[in-house]
């Protein structure tokens, strides 16, 4: 079986692969329009038996800029109070590995303001600034470092 998912930034495809087979755990780097990929074969991975739980976090979107917005914390954040202005701010990335945060409007009919840390940025834009999720939309977001944050979309936003 094989899962993985491929998402072009700037014009750069990264990609993020697992095989899962009965092999051994294998890894190998290929490097495709200037960027590297580690794509990894692990053996037996059923083995484990367990789905990982995550935290899940009610927040109250607030205030209309990067100093104001309401703090996400990793895991799942449901945030209510959305009005095309308010928002809500990412933590601190990880200094090594990767935080997760899914963000989920849940106003059908407004926007919610996400912001990076400060200083940060999310998708490559400006530090500090903000994208706008759509009406009711929800977002997969990870950190690449500490102050980098990249967003996978789960519905239109």
């Amino acid at each position: 079986m094989t899962t993985g998912f491929v998402q072009r930034f700037k014009g750069k495809t990264k990609a993020v692969l697992a095989l899962i087979d009965t092999a051994t755990i294998t890894t190998a780097n290929i490097t495709t329009d200037n960027v590297t990929t580690m794509v990894a074969a692990v053996g037996n991975i059923t083995a484990l038996g367990i789905m990982p739980t995550v935290p899940v976090t009610s927040v109250t979107a607030a205030g209309g800029n990067i100093a104001t917005a309401a703090a996400l914390s990793s895991g799942v954040n449901i945030v209510a109070a959305a009005d095309d202005a308010k928002g809500v701010i990412l933590p601190a990335g990880a200094s090594s590995g990767s935080k997760i945060c899914v963000v989920i409007n849940t106003v059908s009919n407004k926007k919610l303001q996400l912001y990076p840390p400060s200083g940060g940025t999310v998708d490559g834009g400006s530090a500090s600034a903000n994208i706008t999720m759509g009406n009711g939309s929800a977002c997969f977001v990870f950190s690449g470092n500490a102050t980098a944050w990249y967003t996978v979309p789960t519905s239109a936003s």
